[in-house]
């Protein structure tokens, strides 16, 4: 917590990257079933139920409860592999735009935003 009773921009950040994508989980679920094993059952609920913890965290960061760091850590990290397969499906999809792709003939040593 700063001296001034303020939120760092970092928290802020956080918080709006939480509800935004919390609250797209709600509304467009089917964007993020793709991302859920087909292994586990109730895929389109895991989507809700993702969606609602991402705002509770973005409600707890917002309002500096204690728990909200370390919920919001342990959500990333249960979050992490379906994330990562949604960035190589769009390195391998031809259609996505060209600012989320690789460049091409890029190596893995290659500066990439």
């Amino acid at each position: 917590m700063t001296t001034s009773g303020r939120l760092r921009r970092s928290t802020v950040s956080m918080v709006v990257v939480f509800a935004v994508s919390g609250t797209v989980h709600l509304v467009r679920p089917q964007v993020f079933e793709p991302l859920v094993p087909r292994a586990l059952p109730a895929r389109r609920s895991l989507v809700y139920a993702s969606g609602i913890a991402e705002l509770i965290c973005a409600g707890g960061l917002l309002t500096r409860r204690r728990w909200a760091p370390g919920a919001a850590t342990v959500l990333l990290l249960v979050l992490w592999p379906g994330n990562w397969k949604m960035a190589i499906d769009v390195q391998r999809d031809p259609r996505a735009r060209p600012v989320l792709r690789r460049p091409s003939g890029c190596a893995s040593r290659c500066s990439w935003p």
